[in-house]
């Protein structure tokens, strides 16, 4: 099994969802590499995922 990556492990669903929501807010659109980074902290955290 995995390890999770140490910068994910603390992350509180309610903050990811506050960053997004501050991009969209901001109409910061996040790159590809970027958003397969959050896709993968958010599989191993087996957190949903909208952009899914």
């Amino acid at each position: 099994m995995r390890q999770p990556h140490p910068l994910a492990v603390r992350v509180p669903p309610a903050k990811i969802e506050a960053l997004n929501l501050a991009s969209i807010r901001l109409g910061i659109k996040r790159n590809r590499f970027i958003n397969q980074a959050i896709d993968r902290a958010l599989a191993e955290l087996g957190l949903p995922n909208d952009a899914a």
